[in-house]
């Protein structure tokens, strides 16, 4: 067999309809170059770090400041290079941008007894607004920990984008930990917010969860509101999602905003480029 043939070409029309040629037309036209194929353009690209990813920056429309720097190449090498180093942006205002039809699936949730539920992009981003403002008024802002000791479920990545949009780092471990190994891990960062499922479903059989949250709350080690209570809890509901706006995201709370509706972009806290959004807690 001949090695010096491809195996498969597109066709022309399938080339120029690519979101790399539509990349390769950008750059020729802002720069000003000829760029006929996308071999010309990696070269181009490889000579031209800066301009080549500030244009990738501008093409995939990302949301947020990016610096004066495109890409910092430091010390040289490969780990000491830096893209956008002066960047301001928010994660979670870029992944809430979604497909311009509002109505189209965000998540899809499939539990293991068959249950499902769909959240539109619409209910999305009133959840995380919604959540964001309940986490907003329980005093939570920039730097501050937010834990959830959440199954996996619609509303763990809710809490997450809620926290992140406001500038707040998450962390989160699974609900099958028992309450000392949920102690050890956030115990360590100390969370101003705890979210917390009353329940999973693992093996056919149902597991409850609130029921040892007190224990977790108890502990000295984790910070206290005013008043001497625990660390506020949200036991989230896993029922079908309700209509937008009166989603009970965070049940814990005696003031619950509504938001009934949410805005494709709604404020969100910029962080620098290397802030950190999630904390990891590993089960070892």
């Amino acid at each position: 067999m001949s090695t010096t043939l491809p195996l498969w070409t597109p066709a022309p029309e399938r080339v120029a309809g690519s979101q790399l040629d539509a990349f390769r037309r950008l750059v020729a036209e802002r720069h000003d170059v000829d760029l006929p194929d996308s071999r010309a353009l990696h070269r181009w690209s490889t000579e031209h770090l800066d301009d080549c990813w500030r244009a990738v920056w501008d093409s995939l429309g990302v949301v947020g400041t990016p610096g004066d720097v495109a890409f910092d190449p430091g010390d040289g090498t490969m780990l000491g290079g830096h893209f956008f180093p002066g960047a301001q942006l928010n994660l979670t205002e870029n992944l809430l941008v979604g497909p311009s039809d509002d109505s189209d699936p965000a998540i899809v949730f499939v539990r293991e007894d068959g249950q499902r539920r769909l959240l539109t992009w619409a209910q999305l981003r009133v959840a995380v607004a919604t959540t964001a403002a309940a986490l907003r008024a329980a005093g939570v802002g920039v730097g501050d920990r937010v834990a959830a000791w959440m199954p996996n479920v619609p509303e763990t990545v809710v809490a997450f984008l809620a926290t992140n949009a406001l500038g707040a780092v998450f962390s989160s471990t699974s609900a099958d930990f028992g309450a000392a190994g949920v102690v050890d891990r956030f115990g360590q960062i100390g969370p101003k917010v705890l979210f917390a499922a009353d329940g999973y479903l693992y093996g056919g059989k149902r597991f409850d969860c609130l029921g040892r949250l007190p224990e977790i709350q108890a502990v000295p080690r984790l910070p206290r509101r005013r008043g001497g209570r625990g660390v506020p809890a949200a036991g989230l509901r896993t029922a079908p999602v309700r209509p937008p706006g009166r989603h009970p995201v965070l049940l814990g709370h005696d003031r619950r905003p509504e938001v009934h509706r949410a805005p494709r972009r709604w404020p969100a806290r910029e962080a620098p480029q290397r802030a950190p959004a999630p904390l990891r807690c590993p089960s070892g």
